[in-house]
């Protein structure tokens, strides 16, 4: 049976031609789980006129560098899931990704998840409402 943890309660963040990254004290320990489903549920956008995107990253270690850069290096994605905000965006709950250990093709599950927001630039900024949770199996099922 599955883990179900919130990697951010509700939270609302505003930007513009910037990436908001999630607070150290805040990344999520997932070292027990071989496979990992990430959902955010999306209760409000506004200002929305270009592509937000939502990334969740992995790294073996809480080293900030670790999340993205050795990724990017090694010709990988730098972020374990991607949600690409449309330009008239659902609410409610999106499913991110379905992460198996076994069958990986991007970043593999790792140590320690956060969420990066990266705003494009438009005249009024966008404003985002929303949270995050992951279903974490543990390795040995």
């Amino acid at each position: 049976m599955g883990d179900s943890l919130c990697l951010q309660a509700w939270t609302s963040v505003s930007g513009n031609n910037s990436t908001l990254v999630q607070d150290a004290s805040d990344w999520l320990d997932v070292s027990h789980a071989q496979d990992l489903a990430i959902y955010a549920e999306i209760g409000w956008i506004q200002s929305q006129a270009s592509t937000t995107l939502l990334d969740i990253q992995a790294s073996p270690t809480k080293d900030a560098a670790f999340f993205t850069s050795s990724l990017t290096a090694a010709g990988v994605a730098p972020y374990l899931a991607r949600y690409s905000f449309a330009l008239t965006p659902t609410l409610g709950m999106q499913t991110l990704a379905i992460v198996r250990f076994a069958t990986v093709t991007a970043s593999p599950p790792s140590c320690y998840l956060r969420w990066a927001i990266t705003f494009p630039n438009v005249a009024t900024g966008t404003n985002l409402t929303f949270r995050i949770w992951i279903n974490a199996n543990r390795g040995g099922y």
